[in-house]
């Protein structure tokens, strides 16, 4: 199922050779709430709608507001943390945030080299040349192997130049390229999130601190993976000379969508 069917993207082309990223919109007639209404009301709908629900859970704001919506309304839902040698920081992160609620994790453990294989072979290996981007397709693997479904903190479209337009990065939809049977990313999964987080965000602060604000998380500020993992993906990326973001006018997309 692609993004709730009303958000599809070129990137399955990528198997034909490569094309700019894009995507098309189909709009439909919703009621604009706040965010984390609507935040609330999409998790009780993804609930009843798959039996098995999984989360992609880096220790970062947005894959934890995913599981904070659910936990806050006894939603049943599993966090995966996918760890290795690079994310240390991050991961520490998520363990706490379980830890200090009892809420179980399941690791998902690499060593370096076994990590860039597997997300190798999920995405610059099928076309899709941003190595990380293939995180959730490896957990992705794990959870269908197991009967579930995965949900993504992909898919906020914001850029740290808070003056900037709506940033749409394509990394954010490699998981339904490669395996569109996942919900995938929650931010995206349905108008009414998408439409209330954009109109929501403070654009007055940075950006960790307005999502913080927003998502109504503890503030930390952007854990970097290790210099060692981003030489790597360097090494690794193909010369594809096509667009890989998408930039939209904030308001222009307010007003299209909330119309």
């Amino acid at each position: 199922m692609t993004l709730n069917n009303w958000f599809d993207t070129t990137l399955k082309n990528r198997s034909k050779g490569y094309c700019d990223f894009d995507f098309t919109v189909t709009t439909y007639t919703f009621t604009p709430k706040p965010f984390l209404e609507s935040c609330r009301e999409q998790a009780l709908t993804l609930s009843k709608t798959y039996d098995k629900l999984y989360v992609a859970y880096s220790g970062g704001l947005d894959s934890e507001l995913v599981l904070k919506v659910f936990q806050e309304q006894n939603l049943p839902i599993i966090p995966i943390l996918v760890e290795t040698p690079y994310n240390q920081e991050e991961a520490k992160w998520a363990k706490d945030f379980c830890d200090e609620r009892n809420i179980y994790l399941k690791l998902l453990s690499y060593s370096g080299n076994q990590f860039i294989g597997e997300l190798k072979k999920r995405t610059i290996d099928i076309g899709l040349p941003i190595l990380l981007g293939g995180l959730p397709n490896i957990v992705a693997d794990y959870v269908k192997d197991r009967g579930g479904y995965l949900l993504t903190g992909y898919g906020d479209p914001f850029s740290p130049n808070r003056n900037a337009p709506l940033e749409f990065s394509e990394w954010d939809y490699y998981l339904n390229a490669y395996d569109d049977y996942h919900p995938a990313a929650f931010f995206n999964y349905s108008l009414e999130v998408l439409y209330s987080m954009v109109r929501d965000m403070d654009y007055t602060v940075d950006l960790q601190t307005a999502k913080s604000k927003l998502y109504g998380l503890n503030v930390r500020h952007k854990a970097q993976w290790l210099p060692e993992y981003h030489d790597i993906q360097r090494q690794l990326t193909p010369r594809h000379g096509v667009q890989i973001r998408k930039y939209i006018d904030r308001n222009l997309f307010l007003n299209v969508i909330g119309n």
